[in-house]
């Protein structure tokens, strides 16, 4: 079995050239990742939304392509999952937590390790009035701050899968 999404096989005919011929093959279960520092896998279900603007900014993983709602907003059943890399500006990672949940309804919150890596995670649900999104976000201090935030729908019918889904790819986070 193949372990690339897309194979390309080139066959070479005497006196013709280079042909060149896409052969589909299945998605493999994870890929491979690197944003600075963090190594990381995600799961086939997702896809990288190709960053807009400058280089060195977040980076986002979706099951919808990057094809949010008016106003930004992640579709019924879908998950945003977006990887920052941030200076703490002489703050605590209490402190920059404190600033990013103001407003949240706190649903969990511990330290807990990944791959041996020290971090902190929060759930929280933001509340819009007319629906509620649930975010996990996961925050590791390493000098400066990486942070993970992965965004859905409170109410989604399929919210335990998509959290075992972002749970999997946290546990694949390692540092070079």
């Amino acid at each position: 079995m193949r372990r690339s999404f897309v194979s390309l096989v080139v066959l070479v005919l005497a006196g013709f050239g280079s042909l060149v011929v896409f052969e589909q093959s299945p998605r493999p279960a994870s890929r491979p990742f690197a944003y600075y520092d963090m190594i990381f896998a995600y799961p086939a279900e997702l896809s990288l939304v190709p960053p807009k603007g400058q280089t060195g900014g977040p980076i986002t993983f979706t099951n919808f392509d990057g094809n949010y709602g008016y106003g930004g907003i992640v579709p019924r059943n879908g998950v945003d999952v977006t990887f920052f890399r941030r200076s703490k500006e002489g703050k605590s990672l209490a402190e920059i937590i404190a600033d990013h949940t103001k407003g949240d309804q706190r649903i969990f919150s511990s330290s807990t390790q990944f791959n041996g890596n020290l971090a902190f995670k929060v759930v929280t649900d933001i509340d819009f009035g007319v629906f509620k999104m649930r975010r996990i976000a996961v925050y590791f201090d390493r000098g400066e701050i990486y942070q993970i935030f992965a965004d859905f729908y409170a109410d989604d019918p399929n919210a335990k899968t998509t959290e075992s889904l972002v749970d999997g790819m946290l546990s694949t986070v390692r540092f070079r």
